[in-house]
């Protein structure tokens, strides 16, 4: 069992910073703190009453999460928050039910710290991206409304509180609000069980200059959600007002109701996929320069090797390396990388290389391992060998000419056409991306 410590916090945070999305974590965990750890017992206190009340709403998860980083089946947690006369904000959170708090005094929770400056853009989001800065220095005169789509980690809502905070930078009275459908729904339920004012829930969303919503896909199958938050949709709509959300799949694949569907394919529907390896390590690199602690090169393209599809997950490896060099004291190599990260490796344990990637691929597309580096042109296997060559840029540290010479002294910028015509085909085509994450999910020995 992990002993706590002044060190122990940090340990946990990381935990978390895993186990809920970048905007859960900045919200309610960033600035809460390990109030008491005594045997089985701990107690958090969140930054004030609404996170408390939040952090409750979530006391499974937290509680599941808080168990594995201390390593302690036993663990119970409890949450308090800080007395009313210590409390240093008036923030009233989108989450819960309407307050009393009029309109005009209530902040947004967005995470200060998700903005455009930190979010690293590559290849896979440079469209996403500069669609969300357009649309948080002009709402509603570009897109509106704007869709997002992606999957998990790869930084939506990272985008969604960028375009929040930028746009309250440029114009600092602007009434936004940013939630979950999965949130909206449970406000709606809330407010019409204990019999609530139906206006002041309105209102509440209706009012505004920027709506921005996460997962729209939660409301599949619930109509009654649906049908209120399409109205909501028209009135802010009719009023020029800007709709932002994001979803895991593109809007027209998502079973909504058709007024609804179509109403999101109104404006810009914008696709983000998984970063690329050299983003992969931009990304790492800006991490821990703003953390103040500097990663080896080669340590950042280890993890940027073995973490591939998920920044969260990428960034969560880099936090939990953190957490033990604090504690340890000591200085960040292979070593304490594989410590750190023992249980997160053994997942992806399997060595990817450009061989174990030609021969799962041949195997895939039934064709013969050879042929990988031969000069036929066919289809049956040109097709194969550009996913084989694809793959082993996102999946290795290999360089362009290092994979053209293992597949037959190919040169880069055949290599290069191979990369990009495979993105291509994941992004028009769901079903194949969804193939090529079955893929890599076998390459990697996680099946």
């Amino acid at each position: 069992m992990v002993e706590p410590n002044q060190n122990t916090w940090p340990q946990l945070q990381a935990k978390l910073s895993v186990a809920f999305n970048e905007s859960e974590f900045e919200t309610y965990f960033k600035n809460a703190s390990l109030k008491k750890w005594e045997g089985h017992q701990m107690v958090l206190e969140a930054r004030d009453p609404f996170r408390r009340d939040w952090m409750l709403g979530q006391s499974d998860r937290i509680q599941k999460a808080l168990r594995e980083a201390s390593q302690d089946a036993d663990l119970l947690v409890s949450f308090m928050a800080p007395s009313e006369e210590t409390l240093q904000t008036k923030w009233v959170v989108a989450e819960k039910l309407v307050m009393p708090a009029p309109l005009e005094d209530r902040l947004t929770p967005l995470a200060p710290n998700l903005r455009f400056e930190n979010f690293v853009v590559g290849s896979s989001n440079r469209f996403a991206a500069a669609a969300c800065q357009a649309v948080a220095e002009n709402p509603a005169k570009t897109y509106n409304p704007l869709v997002l789509y992606g999957g998990v980690g790869l930084g939506k809502t990272h985008l969604l509180n960028a375009i929040g905070n930028l746009a309250l930078e440029k114009s600092p009275d602007l009434k936004i609000v940013f939630i979950t459908s999965e949130n909206f729904m449970n406000e709606m339920i809330s407010v019409l069980r204990s019999g609530g004012d139906m206006k002041l829930f309105r209102d509440k969303f209706r009012k505004v200059d920027i709506l921005l919503i996460d997962d729209i896909q939660f409301m599949v199958g619930k109509e009654s959600t649906q049908e209120e938050f399409f109205h909501t949709f028209n009135d802010l709509h009719s009023q020029g007002k800007q709709i932002v959300a994001t979803c895991d799949i593109p809007p027209r694949e998502i079973k909504l109701d058709e007024r609804l569907r179509n109403r999101f394919e109104w404006g810009l529907v914008a696709d983000i996929g998984s970063p690329d390896f050299e983003t992969r390590v931009a990304i790492l690199r800006k991490k821990s320069e703003s953390l103040g602690k500097p990663v080896p090169q080669e340590i950042l393209e280890f993890l940027s090797s073995t973490f591939t599809n998920n920044i969260r997950e990428l960034e969560g490896s880099l936090l939990k390396i953190f957490a033990l060099s604090s504690i340890l004291n000591r200085e960040i190599d292979r070593a304490l990388v594989e410590e750190a990260l023992r249980d997160a490796l053994k997942v992806h344990s399997k060595p990817v290389s450009v061989d174990s990637i030609q021969e799962a691929v041949a195997q895939r597309y039934r064709m013969k391992l050879t042929d990988m580096k031969a000069r036929k042109r066919t289809d049956a296997v040109a097709f194969p060998r550009q996913i084989a060559m694809y793959l082993s840029r996102e999946l290795t540290s290999s360089s362009l000419p290092e994979i053209g010479s293992a597949f037959g002294g190919r040169d880069h910028t055949t290599v290069i056409h191979a990369i990009h015509k495979i993105e291509k085909k994941m992004k028009d085509d769901p079903q194949f991306s969804g193939d090529i994450e079955s893929l890599v999910q076998e390459i990697k020995g996680m099946r």
